[in-house]
């Protein structure tokens, strides 16, 4: 008995070193302890926790799911790994990742469960900031009447504006299904392009003011290209975004005049 309390002293010990909050249940889904990070994450006391069952602090869906994996882990006696939670506390959503194991007595049999979760709400903050402002600058960049991609080093597209996709005459899927030059008209041309796309990724400088013509709506049109490198965190350059605009009427307005 005294070897088992030693036990299960260094078990606690053990948890509360960890950033994770670690719950247990029974098989009926019964709290039967709780660490203090997961007292901590809640804001409730202890015995207020232990007093509840597995998806009581989460939102709806969320706890209908956990309810479902935790049975499952309790039927195959299988680790349920990576499940994704939301939890409510004082009005507020936050965020974990967890872990489901299997618990079991002396004798193997299934007794319970453990849940460890890591609080990720942070990471996927950041996550919907992220898609806020690609959707920000997706508007931004449509609303200024310019064609604009990115590509890779391999020439692959990474992002076409609507604007681009209009003007081709193509759809988004369809021009990032494509590569690098594939609208250009003239095949010197189009050689020309890929050494200032090879330029701008090896000096990182940028390159302004190209004159092409590519395929579009109605027939091949003029556009004055800027190459500008595109960094990661490194300073490495990654990406190159190319900014397009249609000088067809121009040169054609330049032309009558001679």
């Amino acid at each position: 008995m005294e070897a088992q309390e030693r036990s299960g002293q260094l078990y606690r010990e053990v948890v509360e070193l960890t950033d994770a909050a670690v719950v247990r249940f029974d098989t009926e889904g019964r709290r039967t302890f709780v660490s203090e990070a997961f007292v901590r994450r809640h804001g409730r006391p202890a015995e207020e926790l232990l007093k509840g069952t597995i998806g009581d602090q989460m939102v709806p869906e969320d706890a209908k799911q956990d309810l479902e994996l935790f049975r499952q882990c309790i039927a195959t006696d299988r680790p349920v790994r990576g499940f994704l939670s939301r939890h409510v506390k004082e009005g507020q959503t936050f965020y974990t990742r967890g872990n489901l194991t299997p618990i079991r007595d002396a004798a193997g049999v299934v007794v319970g469960a453990q849940v460890t979760s890591v609080d990720i709400t942070d990471m996927v903050e950041a996550q919907h900031e992220l898609r806020r402002s690609e959707e920000m600058y997706r508007s931004l960049v449509d609303s200024v009447g310019a064609a604009v991609i990115r590509v890779d080093r391999e020439g692959r597209r990474t992002f076409v504006s609507g604007f681009a996709a209009a003007v081709s005459g193509k759809t988004q899927e369809e021009m990032l299904a494509g590569r690098f030059g594939d609208l250009v008209v003239d095949p010197e041309e189009r050689e020309k392009a890929w050494a200032l796309l090879r330029q701008t990724f090896e000096t990182g400088k940028s390159v302004r003011g190209f004159v092409i013509r590519e395929v579009a709506t109605g027939g091949p049109r003029y556009f004055s290209a800027n190459w500008e490198p595109i960094r990661d965190a490194s300073g490495n350059v990654v990406e190159v975004q190319v900014t397009s605009f249609d000088i067809t009427e121009m040169l054609e307005a330049h032309e009558a005049l001679k």
